[in-house]
């Protein structure tokens, strides 16, 4: 991949590692038979501040999870400008914290129950990467062309 992405050989297995320790943390304790990380062509150019790859864990008893992972870009200029901008942090702060909040505001409302549903579950979000289900490969999203204008209920 290039200097723009997330993963190079040597950075595979650490993120392997690291997405296994983040399952295992959530709860998720089945053996993992493989870790399959991607970054698809049709996400190049989209995230100007983090590298994003798409990762499937495959465990023993053939079950898996789809997970969009976005991380600091490899190139360290690049990184450290995200850095400073703080970006990471306020995307972790958005789902650790604002979106629990959000979510019970709406819980309690009625009429907004479901108001905020849209968003993918965190599996898990810190300064440094965000783990996302991934709703592109669950087949419950679909991206529009960003170029074509979307009435609301296309977007729905």
């Amino acid at each position: 991949m290039g200097d723009s992405g997330i993963v190079d050989s040597n950075e595979y297995e650490d993120l392997k590692k690291k997405l296994v320790e983040i399952l295992r943390s959530e709860g998720i304790t089945g053996e993992v038979e493989n870790v399959e990380i991607r970054e698809p062509p049709e996400l190049h150019g989209e995230h100007m501040a983090t590298a994003t790859v798409y990762a499937k864990i495959t465990f023993q008893d053939r079950n898996h999870k789809n997970l969009f992972v976005k991380k600091f870009p490899r190139n360290k200029m690049h990184s450290e400008m995200i850095k400073v901008m703080r970006i990471m942090e306020k995307e972790s702060a958005f789902y650790n914290e604002y979106l629990p909040f959000a979510r019970k505001f709406c819980k309690d409302h009625k009429g907004c129950e479901n108001l905020l549903n849209f968003f993918p579950k965190c599996v898990y979000a810190d300064d440094e990467i965000v783990v996302l289900e991934n709703l592109v490969l669950d087949d419950s999203f679909i991206m529009l062309d960003k170029e074509e204008r979307q009435d609301l209920f296309t977007a729905k």
